[in-house]
């Protein structure tokens, strides 16, 4: 939370999306959830959606990590 709080909005939305990917993924892999094409899909345009809105500034190391503030 530290470092959530010391981020920008932008950013922080951004890995908030992410994270919705990340915990299906280990369900998927960890616990060997059922993942069928319109869960996989949509996994797919969550992480497409966060690269076409981080494209045009790719986030650094020193903003995901809360240091640029």
């Amino acid at each position: 939370m530290f470092g959530l709080a010391r981020t920008d909005g932008a950013t922080a939305s951004l890995l908030l999306n992410l994270e919705a990917v990340f915990t299906a993924v280990i369900a998927w892999v960890a616990f060997r959830e059922n993942v069928d094409r319109r869960v996989f899909a949509g996994m797919v345009a969550i992480v497409a959606g966060g690269v076409v809105l981080s494209f045009e500034s790719m986030p650094t190391s020193e903003v995901l990590s809360g240091q640029s503030l």
